[in-house]
């Protein structure tokens, strides 16, 4: 049975094994998102509340986390959603439900915390199963305004989003160095960082796509 719960400060390396065993080599050689995970949970923005791990007799085998984030909406009212990120499930447990129990459960939660919307960039192919739509539907534009697929919104309530076309922006603690990123990945066992995955190859064609699709926003 999955078991999706809080995570606690005990299972901070854990959850952070997960998080690595999950994007290793997926669309870049080796991984970053266990220590984007690590930097989330000093950032004033990080919801702990819905830092949420999933577990199968106890193991931890998924994990997400959610940031306060700022939306600049076009009407010049100050507007708090929470980005997505990162989600991550063993690759030995995908395909079984449990990333989409994270996502329900942070829906779940985000709503009895009062929060309005959700913002994520990811697959369409993957999120738009979960409930989640192209945030240009609702007029929402990335840092740079400009319109981009794979920007995606779940809104807590229907509505919510009607009238807050604007910008999303994504906070910087996402963006990593990779000398600070490789450092950090020392503490984990050691694994073989390989280019030209297939994972990798297909999130190219994948990026590539929805850059091409990528437009800018009109005033």
């Amino acid at each position: 049975m999955i078991v999706v719960r809080q995570e606690q400060k005990k299972d901070h390396f854990e959850t952070e094994q997960v998080l690595r065993e999950a994007f290793w080599n997926q669309y870049a050689p080796g991984a970053s998102e266990h220590y984007v995970a690590h930097r989330l949970r000093t950032h004033p923005g990080f919801v702990p509340e819905l830092a949420l791990v999933a577990a199968v007799d106890a193991r931890i085998v998924g994990a997400v986390m959610c940031l306060r984030t700022p939306l600049l909406c076009d009407d010049g009212l100050p507007r708090e959603v929470l980005t997505v990120g990162p989600l991550g499930v063993l690759p030995s447990h995908q395909c079984r439900g449990i990333g989409g129990s994270l996502l329900e459960e942070t829906k779940a939660r985000g709503r009895r915390l009062g929060f309005s919307a959700l913002f994520l960039t990811g697959d369409p192919a993957y999120y738009e199963r979960h409930g989640f739509v192209p945030a240009e539907r609702y007029g929402v534009r990335d840092e740079e305004d400009f319109y981009f697929g794979g920007l995606l919104a779940c809104e807590l309530a229907g509505g919510v989003l009607s009238d807050a076309a604007g910008r999303w922006l994504m906070d910087s603690v996402y963006e990593v160095g990779e000398e600070a990123a490789r450092a950090y990945d020392r503490r984990f066992p050691l694994k073989e960082a390989r280019p030209d995955t297939a994972a990798q190859q297909r999130f190219a064609r994948l990026l590539g796509e929805m850059m091409a699709r990528r437009h800018p926003h009109r005033r």
